[in-house]
C-alpha cells in the first residue's frame, strides 16, 4: 500500500520547484519571496526539518502550516491536482519560509499578506485563466499581485500592504483565530534544526516529546 504522505511530500516540493513557483519574486517587509526561498523549504521538505502531513487542518482551512511542529497539512491525497490548490499550498510554503527566516517583531498579518500574494502570483505565472476569486482578500491580494507580476524583486508598496494587511484582520476567519492588524507572528524556526545545531536549556523546552534529528 503506498504511503499517501510520501506521495503529498513529492508534489508539494514539485510544486515548489515548478517554473511558475520560480518566477514568484517579490518583496513584503522583511521578507524576500522567490525562488531561492522556495528552494530552502523544497530543500527542507526533503531533509525532513519540515514534514508533510495528510490529515484535516485544524484551523479551519482546507491546508494549513503549523509553526509550533513545522508540519505542512493538506487534507487528502489529491489536495493540489487543482491550479488553486497549488495556490494555497504555495501560500502555506510562504508561512513555512517565514518561520525558517525567523525575524523578530513581525506581524501575522504581514505574513498573511506575503502568503496570499505568491499564491496569487504562482497562478498568474502558470498563465491558466485565474479562477473566481470569492473573497475580499483573495480579490485584493489578486489585484496586487497584476500589479507586480513581471517586476523581479518588486516592493510591495507599504500601501497596498497596508489595505491587504487590513482586508486579512478583517476577514471572519481570521478573526475567530485572533488576527489583528498588529498581532505578533509565530514564527520560531526549525525545531529539529535548533535540536541539531544545540541551543540553550530555554529553546530546547520548545521541542517536541520523541525529538527526531533529521
Amino acid at each position: 500500500m503506498s504511503d499517501p504522505t510520501r506521495g503529498q511530500t513529492a508534489r508539494i516540493i514539485s510544486i515548489l520547484r515548478s517554473p511558475a513557483a520560480r518566477k514568484i519574486s517579490f518583496t513584503l517587509g522583511v521578507w524576500r519571496i522567490d525562488a531561492l526561498a522556495f528552494e530552502e523549504i523544497a530543500s527542507a521538505i526533503a531533509l525532513g526539518d519540515i514534514e508533510v502531513v495528510v490529515a484535516p487542518a485544524k484551523g479551519g482551512g482546507e491546508a494549513e502550516y503549523n509553526f509550533k511542529k513545522d508540519l505542512i497539512v493538506v487534507p487528502d491525497v489529491t489536495y493540489g491536482a487543482k491550479i488553486t490548490q497549488q495556490g494555497a499550498i504555495i501560500h502555506e510554503c510562504v508561512h513555512a519560509f517565514v518561520d525558517m527566516e525567523n525575524f523578530t517583531g513581525q506581524a501575522e498579518s504581514a505574513n498573511e499578506a506575503a502568503a496570499y500574494l505568491a499564491g496569487m502570483l504562482y497562478i498568474l505565472h502558470t498563465g491558466i485563466v485565474m479562477p473566481p476569486i470569492i473573497t475580499p482578500v483573495g480579490n485584493l491580494a489578486a489585484g496586487i499581485a497584476k500589479t507586480i507580476i513581471g517586476q523581479p524583486g518588486a516592493a510591495v508598496p507599504k500601501m497596498f500592504e497596508t489595505d491587504l494587511r487590513r482586508a486579512i484582520a478583517s476577514e471572519p476567519f481570521y478573526k475567530r483565530q485572533g488576527v489583528t492588524f498588529r498581532s505578533p507572528d509565530h514564527a520560531d524556526g526549525l525545531w529539529r534544526v535548533r535540536a541539531l545545531r544545540g541551543r540553550t536549556d530555554i529553546d530546547m523546552v520548545k521541542l517536541p516529546p520523541k525529538t527526531r534529528l533529521a
